[in-house]
């Protein structure tokens, strides 16, 4: 896992990521100024990670894809936020198993990366 970072005061949000695990599938929920609030699912939490990943690419370079909404009962394993600085992006990540860490790049896919690493290294032994 990455050292963490100081978040600077300028740091606007730029979107939330809550990661939850139902009883038989684990969920995404992404809020964003851009692309409002979407919900994902899937069986394991690599694969509702990697729809995520994708679906953020894509907000970010303007386009859409589709999205699922949450229909069952589910507890919060995982809060990603998201922060534009003035020279950088920012990723606060907030779990049960990892605490509380950050990340910052002057690129947005490369802390969406430095991210995904952290959460499949996290997550891997409870998908």
């Amino acid at each position: 896992m990455r050292g963490k970072v100081e978040v600077k005061d300028d740091a606007e949000p730029v979107c939330v990521v809550e990661f939850m695990k139902g009883s038989s599938s684990f969920y995404a929920r992404v809020q964003s100024e851009m692309g409002g609030v979407h919900d994902y699912r899937s069986s394991s939490f690599e694969e509702v990670l990697e729809q995520v990943v994708i679906d953020l690419q894509e907000e970010f370079e303007s386009t859409s894809s589709s999205r699922e909404e949450i229909k069952e009962d589910t507890e919060s394993i995982c809060i990603v936020e998201f922060l534009k600085g003035t020279n950088s992006f920012v990723a606060k990540v907030q779990s049960d198993l990892g605490g509380s860490r950050e990340y910052r790049s002057t690129s947005f896919e490369e802390v969406l990366e430095q991210v995904v690493i952290d959460l499949q290294e996290e997550f891997e032994t409870t998908s």
